[in-house]
């Protein structure tokens, strides 16, 4: 839940950015560049240090500071890379100039939603009233949602029965799906919180040093040594939940129990076989030819003996037969003695990789290769918590305690539930609340963000008009009015996540009756959420309007221009476009240069052969031209085409008018129609950077152009 909240800090971190820019934009507009970047600070330290004081993250934090610091010198690092990008790339585009002319348009993505950003910005100055009531509508929106709507996180329990476990006792086994160590606190916390109301019987293990991948702990009685694979570290309290007892042979005692303040007895239980390997020497008889009653009287001989293991002398308490102890299962289905890491390796090998969040079934060491010893004897030794088994005194507390055990533990828990082996596990569940509720506010403020945006588009059609008189592009007027509600987008967001927390922080300092129904979650993944879905409704409920807007900036019937249908293989077209006599020989060089760059090489929509220049293509009047052979894309259709680029005087004028004569060479006339769609797109786009290009540039292309003038 601490890293949740954390995360969702770095998305509102990375939000105040646009925010303070719009706000500066908004409330200072400052012209010089450092009243620009003081605004920006200003708005950004303040809305940072209004959720220093109220978001719960900087409260886990070690240094909320840190934060500060360590986001802007990301930021920072952010936009010097973005500036020595840019220096990058304009100086590539300059040595491209040199080399191949300019024949690609100036207005990069970047330097156009700036000016977007510019234009959106003022036309939100100019309309103070609505801009104001709609950022208010939005930041009640945004309050609503994380206020109404929250979305909650909870612990989801499931259980189901557990075929391949077991009922030794009506209680609880506790441990990981993995079997691995858990530590001493979860213990604690259960001994300080079952303790009176249940019987606890932790379980320790302890592996030996490894020798060729497996485990060996040394035994010694006197001069005699023999191993065991590990150790098992038990209670007292272990014989009222297992019939542990019923294993022991001859006289042999359980462990003794444990007194609290006072150091536990070093005491060992030893199967009966490594019993009678340590007497051995003595004259004991061969495993096999003993009876019951012959295991009795050597483990009765052998009780009180003193063994060494792992530098420490215990003492032997008892005996017991290692087939009864590996007999006894616990409820999962599985002995008491340590897993088998060698065997399930190779059972991993054999069968694969297992799923991490399937209950895989261990292969236990047989109790013929394992000692036991006292829990907390064992704990000093080293040894890990493997599980811990649950006995409630009373059997009517199970289910309460169960229950318990589920919301407060991340492990898996094995229960016997009537007489039922049944698996329970816990997982991360969020629970949307009021979805109907959610989806009726995103209507209302849909719609009044629609109605401002196609409002704002009708009341601004004379301005729209300026926009394409002045050469814009629809698609660019359409994105003005995207940033426009872009611009709302944040400044709604922020400011309506900035007022929940205050509004959050109210309400736990001062009780209030009203606000007891709202289920205030703003710090979480979820109130990310939420604020990326209230963005996203007001950018979707801009769609249209801003479609609106660039269809009003079409000066012509059809948004993309189409060759026209022509039974012929030949057509002329003429161009809205005029150049003076004196710098049309300029204009062809400038096209020749542009075409001459896509002579035998195939990038872009088509390439050249052939290329020729001069008054000699345009016949019977006073001009000059350009003509080539063009392959068009998709060069696999074979569409090729003779093109002549003519500029001839108009009538009474000291001006040229442009005519584009095309003609079929190869390809259907379907395909041909369309891919000059994308040809004729690219060649009007050369004609515009033409207009854009500077006096200097253009005299220069006037001076390369003598061979091109007028006859």
């Amino acid at each position: 839940m601490a890293n949740d909240v954390v995360r969702g800090l770095v998305f509102y971190l990375v939000l105040l950015l646009p925010f303070a820019a719009v706000m500066e934009r908004l409330f200072l507009a400052g012209r010089r560049i450092e009243l620009r970047i003081a605004g920006i600070v200003f708005f950004f330290l303040a809305m940072f240090f209004a959720l220093r004081f109220t978001h719960p993250a900087f409260q886990i934090v070690l240094s909320p500071m840190v934060v500060l610091l360590g986001f802007s010198v990301a930021a920072l690092s952010t936009i010097i890379i973005s500036i020595v990008m840019a220096k990058l790339e304009g100086l590539v585009s300059k040595r491209k100039i040199e080399q191949m002319g300019e024949h690609e348009s100036g207005v990069q993505a970047a330097s156009g939603f700036a000016l977007a950003f510019e234009l959106g910005v003022a036309n939100m100055r100019r309309r103070r009233a609505r801009t104001v009531l709609t950022s208010i509508t939005l930041i009640v929106l945004m309050f609503s949602v994380l206020s109404f709507v929250s979305v909650t996180a909870q612990l989801r329990t499931q259980q189901y029965r557990y075929k391949e476990g077991a009922t030794p006792y009506e209680g609880v086994l506790l441990r990981t799906r993995n079997w691995a160590p858990f530590p001493f606190e979860t213990y604690a916390a259960l001994r300080n919180e079952l303790g009176d109301a249940c019987i606890l019987a932790p379980r320790r293990w302890y592996y030996g040093s490894l020798v060729l991948n497996r485990s060996f702990i040394d035994i010694q009685k006197g001069k005699t040594i023999r191993a065991v694979s590990a150790l098992v570290g038990l209670t007292a309290k272990e014989t009222q939940v297992m019939d542990v007892e019923s294993a022991l042979l001859g006289n042999s005692r359980w462990l003794a129990p444990q007194v609290k303040g006072v150091e536990p007895s070093e005491e060992i239980l030893l199967p009966i076989n490594l019993v009678l390997e340590l007497t051995k020497m003595e004259g004991a008889e061969e495993p096999a030819k003993l009876s019951n009653a012959d295991k009795a009287r050597v483990a009765n001989a052998f009780l009180g003996e003193k063994v060494t293991v792992l530098g420490r002398e215990f003492e032997v308490a008892g005996v017991f037969d290692w087939e009864k102890m590996n007999a006894l299962v616990d409820i999962d289905g599985e002995e008491l003695s340590p897993f088998d890491p060698v065997e399930m390796e190779k059972k991993f090998q054999e069968e694969g990789t297992p799923d991490p969040e399937a209950i895989q079934r261990y292969i236990h060491h047989s109790f013929r290769d394992v000692a036991i010893t006292s829990e907390r004897v064992l704990g000093n030794l080293g040894g890990d918590f493997r599980s811990v088994a649950v006995l409630p005194k009373h059997a009517e507390d199970l289910d309460p305690i169960l229950e318990n055990l589920v919301r407060q533990l991340d492990y898996i828990l094995f229960a016997n539930l009537d007489g039922v082996p049944t698996l329970l596990s816990s997982r991360n569940a969020t629970r949307i609340s009021e979805l109907w509720n959610l989806f009726i506010l995103m209507v209302i403020a849909g719609l009044i963000v629609f109605n401002t945006m196609l409002g704002s588009v009708f009341e601004r059609t004379k301005e729209i008009g300026t926009y394409t008189a002045l050469g814009i592009a629809p698609s660019h007027i359409g994105r003005l009015f995207l940033v426009e509600a872009a611009v709302f987008a944040v400044v709604g967001v922020m400011a309506g996540y900035v007022f929940g927390q205050i509004v959050s922080r109210g309400v736990q300092l001062v009780e209030l009756p009203i606000f007891n129904a709202l289920d205030l979650n703003y710090s979480s993944l979820a109130g990310v959420g939420a604020c990326i879905l209230v963005m996203g409704m007001v950018m979707l409920s801009s769609m249209y309007p801003a479609r609106k807007a660039s269809e009003l900036g079409v000066p012509d019937i059809e948004r993309r221009w189409k060759l026209p249908k022509t039974e012929e293989a030949s057509v002329t077209l003429h161009l809205p476009f005029t150049v003076s006599a004196y710098e049309a020989p300029g204009l062809v060089a400038f096209l020749k240069e542009y075409l001459d760059s896509h002579v035998d090489v195939s990038v872009g929509n088509f390439y050249v052969e052939n290329v020729e220049a001069g008054p000699a293509l345009v016949e019977g009047e006073r001009g000059t031209g350009v003509r080539a052979q063009f392959w068009l894309t998709p060069f696999d259709l074979g569409v090729s085409q003779h093109t002549a680029f003519r500029l001839t005087m108009l009538e009474d004028l000291d001006v040229c008018g442009v005519a584009v004569h095309i003609e079929r060479l190869s390809g259907d006339a379907g395909s041909w129609r369309r891919a000059n769609g994308h040809f004729m797109t690219d060649m009007r786009k050369q004609f515009l950077i033409w207009r854009n290009l500077t006096p200097e540039a253009r005299a220069d292309y006037v001076a390369r152009g003598g061979d091109f003038a007028f006859s």
